[in-house]
């Protein structure tokens, strides 16, 4: 470089005069001493301009006036700074940005730091959770929002689901939190306005229940004058072919509602309902023994294998339900011949498993999302040939998230399905009672 050339002759200069002095004065090694002690004292005075800039801040408009090899090192500071202001600029344009953006969004949105202290909230952030970004920034967020469900859910760290919660500054309005980690250690803390969902949900409770609990009358009124008419022995044939399909199509519908007033409780019902220790195994064996005809009329192999030493935490009618549904859509769906297992036993995690497997024809892999859905039929002619009403597993996807149990599907086409519902381990229940395989 051009500044370190001219540095190299200026200490070559130097060191000249000093030869040339120590050759005038006879004291060679003194005057080249003092010669370089000064050339050394000048860098160091250029070095303490450089320092003094530096810590005023390194002002761009009062740059020092250094020469020599301390030209350059001020252009590069000076070029690292202008790089650093104009990126510093582009942060602030991008930080303004993302705040106007997350300030004209309708949910609430809040920056956590590392320590649950607020980094930044939106204007939506006032109105539902009573945090203002001007006077709240710096406080840790529990200070704030004193509910003791939103603490657990801070502190547990399992942010894979929302958590609904009411909001501490607005009445009737319900909130669904979610937590998203990004970063060391912030997180963003969206919270959503849900009553009028949750409202449109109750409301559509209460007309299914309504609905179907005025219908049960009336299907029941039909259904006892249908049974009194097809009694009747004078009646001709035509008539009572008549009459038996629409006693058929009546007990269906009388499936269907009493299958909506099964959902509507479910949904509607308190999840802290009373919870006991069920024996499993009798009551799978109990459910098993009214479908043992079935099996036998439609020609399908029932096979059952129970772990015997095994209960559960629950509620014993909604247990039923489950088994009811699952073991009912295994034979019902599948064709005569196949073989249907019912298992019960203990995984390696030491948690209680119930399982349906079949031989059937299986379920391609886009239906299998939605089977829980209400009415939801993979096959919509051969359901309702075969008498269902698309509701058993909706009721048994409900039955599993109150038990905060996992349902998982598992079907191949043309191979078969297999149904497996996995509860919590602290559900899961031992007992000092021999381990027995059953087959029927």
């Amino acid at each position: 470089m051009k500044q370190w050339s001219g540095e190299k002759q200026r200490f070559i200069s130097v060191i000249m005069v000093g030869l040339i002095i120590g050759w005038a004065t006879g004291y060679w090694f003194i005057s080249v001493l003092i010669v370089v002690l000064g050339y050394l004292v000048w860098h160091l005075l250029q070095l303490k301009h450089l320092v003094d800039w530096l810590r005023r801040g390194a002002n761009p408009n009062r740059v020092p006036d250094l020469t020599g090899a301390w030209e350059p090192v001020i252009h590069y500071i000076y070029r690292i700074q202008r790089r650093n202001r104009r990126r510093k600029a582009r942060m602030r344009s991008l930080l303004g940005r993302f705040e106007q953006v997350a300030s004209a969004l309708p949910d609430a949105t809040v920056v956590l730091l590392a320590n649950n202290e607020i980094d930044w909230a939106s204007e939506a952030a006032d109105d539902l959770l009573g945090i203002y970004n001007r006077t709240d920034a710096g406080q840790r967020i529990e200070n704030l929002i004193r509910h003791p469900e939103f603490h657990s859910y801070l502190k547990n760290g399992k942010f894979e689901e929302p958590l609904n919660i009411p909001s501490p500054v607005r009445e009737d309005t319900e909130l669904s939190i979610r937590i998203i980690p990004f970063g060391n250690g912030e997180r963003i803390l969206t919270a959503r306005d849900i009553s009028t969902f949750l409202r449109v949900q109750a409301m559509r409770r209460d007309f299914v229940a309504n609905v179907s609990h005025e219908l049960r009358t009336p299907l029941t009124v039909i259904s006892g004058y249908l049974e009194t008419m097809q009694d009747d022995e004078n009646l001709s044939p035509e008539y009572r072919a008549a009459l038996k399909a629409i006693d058929q199509q009546s007990v269906r519908m009388k499936n269907i509602v009493q299958d909506l007033l099964q959902l509507s409780r479910l949904e509607s019902e308190q999840r802290d309902v009373d919870e006991d220790s069920v024996h499993m195994p009798s009551m799978i064996s109990v459910s098993l023994l009214e479908w043992l005809h079935v099996a036998e009329t439609s020609g399908h192999r029932l096979y059952t294998e129970i772990n015997e030493n095994l209960s559960v935490q629950g509620v014993e009618k909604e247990l039923m339900s489950l088994v009811t549904n699952l073991v009912h859509n295994a034979l019902r769906h599948t064709p005569a011949g196949t073989e249907v297992w019912v298992r019960w036993y203990q995984n390696e995690q030491a948690a209680a498993v119930f399982q349906v497997q079949d031989s059937g024809r299986g379920i391609e892999p886009e239906h299998i999302p939605r089977l829980t859905e209400r009415f939801y039929r993979v096959d919509s002619g051969r359901a309702r040939s075969a008498g269902g009403s698309g509701l058993g597993l909706s009721i048994v996807n409900h039955i599993v998230q109150r038990h905060n149990a996992k349902l998982l599907i598992d079907s191949k086409p043309g191979v078969g399905s297999c149904f497996t519902v996995t509860f919590p381990v602290e559900r899961t229940i031992v007992l000092p009672i021999p381990k027995r395989i059953l087959k029927s």
